[in-house]
């Protein structure tokens, strides 16, 4: 029993872990967006 637990409690750790995780990549991806597409345009111009 007390495996079992230890086995369902990192099991659910190791899945706020991946749920934070995308949410940190989403945000991350968001705030690098904006500025690969404004050197581009600035690659562009020049």
């Amino acid at each position: 029993v007390d495996q079992y637990l230890t086995i369902k409690y990192n099991f659910d750790l190791l899945l706020n872990y991946l749920k934070q995780y995308r949410v940190i990549y989403k945000q991350y991806k968001l705030i690098s967006q904006p500025k690969e597409k404004h050197l581009l345009e600035r690659q562009f111009v020049v």
